[in-house]
């Protein structure tokens, strides 16, 4: 799968360190998007008491085609006011030309250390990296006046960037259109990064915690490398690059298999697309995992079903169908297909129990 290159420049002052801290979050949290930084120097002496759109888009056409490489997409970070035709003090903009998204966008760090409080700018930097991201794919603004509690919420008033990032939704216009767009990779990236900053948001010390997280996704990448290292000098000249990110996504899933968050989102998106919800659990149960493995994963499926019901959340009936639509493929006769393990059979016996 090749990454979306997502490349982010500062205009009007040199680099910080809360950008790079987001970027490194960004790109060891999924591995849909790749986020870089660009540096040149008239960006960075591109300096404005207050910034209008439409200039420093004009800024952008100005250096990008002089730059090497393909720069698709671009997101540029200002420090002061910016101002567009319609709104003025906005959190950031994207260029459209006859109603079409270039790849172009900037944002703002004005006044976010006030309307952050003790939420680190590096939680505002993901957010907004991460929704022009989706916009870019997806050749949509998404952006709506309608209030919906979503993350594509119009925010009139700038504190409820907070409650939308706290809140993590997105409604269901937005989710129609992104789903459309997005593969299944890009939409797991879009809810593993959404869960994670709303979950940081959430805690009772926002900036340690956010900082904890930092450091452990750091150790694991250290480790990753170390992993490299030492398998080059046990004697291998050459190293396959497929194994090295093999080695690297070993240090940055988590356990995939079995980890809560990462099979939350999994049903969260299938649930989305119910005719494919089917096609996710067999291919799950008739894979050729471990029995623990299998068993592992039943176990995270009834707590997270456990969880729904008590919520009353409606994915619960959804996911629990599904099963018991499955549940007849799973046996030859009488007897269990080989495929099957002990938990599966329990989390098919659990289900049958609530209806």
């Amino acid at each position: 799968m090749s990454k979306v290159p997502i490349e982010i420049t500062c205009i009007g002052y040199k680099n910080e360190k809360t950008i790079e801290n987001a970027l490194y979050f960004l790109n060891n949290l999924q591995d849909s998007f790749n986020y870089s930084i660009i540096s040149h120097e008239k960006f960075e002496n591109y300096s404005k008491k207050t910034y209008i759109t439409s200039e420093v888009f004009q800024l952008f056409n100005e250096i990008l085609p002089k730059l090497k490489g393909f720069h698709p997409y671009v997101i540029g970070v200002i420090m002061n006011q910016l101002n567009g035709k319609e709104f003025t003090n906005l959190f950031g903009s994207m260029e459209e030309i006859n109603n079409q998204i270039t790849g172009k966008a900037i944002t703002t760090l004005y006044e976010i250390k006030s309307i952050f409080k003790k939420i680190p700018i590096e939680i505002y930097l993901i957010f907004e990296f991460l929704s022009f991201s989706i916009r870019f794919i997806c050749q949509s603004p998404l952006i709506h006046d309608e209030i919906y509690n979503c993350i594509f919420d119009r925010k009139i008033s700038k504190e409820e960037i907070v409650r939308d990032i706290k809140l993590g939704k997105i409604c269901d216009t937005c989710f129609k259109i992104v789903s459309n767009k997005l593969d299944n990779d890009q939409l797991y990236a879009l809810r593993q990064i959404i869960n994670e900053i709303s979950f940081i948001t959430n805690s009772k010390e926002p900036e340690s915690f956010f900082l904890k997280q930092l450091n452990f996704i750091k150790n694991k990448t250290e480790k990753a490398r170390s992993k490299v290292n030492q398998h080059e000098n046990e004697g291998s000249k050459y190293i396959d690059l497929d194994q090295i990110h093999l080695i690297l996504q070993e240090f940055s899933t988590l356990n995939t298999k079995i980890d809560r968050n990462y099979i939350s989102i999994q049903l969260d998106i299938f649930c989305q697309k119910p005719s494919e919800l089917s096609k996710y659990l067999k291919r799950i149960i008739k894979s050729n995992w471990t029995n623990a493995d299998k068993d592992n994963w039943a176990k995270v499926i009834m707590d997270i079903l456990e969880n729904w019901k008590v919520l009353d959340d409606p994915r619960w009936q959804k996911v629990c169908k599904a099963i018991i639509d499955i549940a007849g493929e799973l046996f030859i006769g009488d007897k269990v297909a080989d495929f099957v393990s002990e938990g599966i059979i329990r989390l098919i016996n659990y289900v049958k129990s609530q209806f």
